[in-house]
């Protein structure tokens, strides 16, 4: 993984408010003890599912 990507990756993760968990960051899912919501929704949009 190049350094930028990276960078983009640490900043949506703690940064994009997800619209389909009210507004909460990944960073605060995680923090709530919902990493498999994080990990289910990446796999999601990796998958090719739209919102």
């Amino acid at each position: 993984m190049a350094d930028g990507d990276r960078n983009q990756a640490i900043f949506w993760f703690m940064n994009e408010p997800l619209p389909d968990f009210d507004y909460l960051t990944p960073d605060t899912l995680v923090r709530q003890g919902k990493a498999q919501v994080v990990i289910d929704y990446i796999e999601s949009i990796a998958g090719g599912a739209t919102g």
